[in-house]
């Protein structure tokens, strides 16, 4: 099932896609974002607005796309180096 997210989708912040998947008694959500590079905390805002609205306590989530962060970089959010 095609899941519509442009209400939380604003150009040169975050873009997002999803799609929830049944396989047997498994119910799976898969989440693809694209993070403009730009504004970080706008972006995070707007993830947070969408995870919330995504969340099911019997669905798993899986997260994937294009975040535009450079890991390489000591400046970059400790809450993304964490996920690593």
């Amino acid at each position: 099932m095609n899941i519509d997210l442009r209400k939380f989708s604003h150009e040169q912040v975050i873009e997002a896609g999803a799609v929830k998947l049944s396989v047997n008694s498994l119910n799976i959500c898969i989440l693809s974002i694209y993070r403009a590079p730009g504004n970080f905390a706008h972006f995070l805002d707007k993830l947070e607005m969408i995870l919330n609205w995504l969340h099911s306590n019997n669905t798993q989530l899986i997260i994937c796309g294009d975040k535009n962060i450079n890991y390489l970089v000591k400046k970059t959010p400790c809450f993304f180096t964490g996920l690593l």
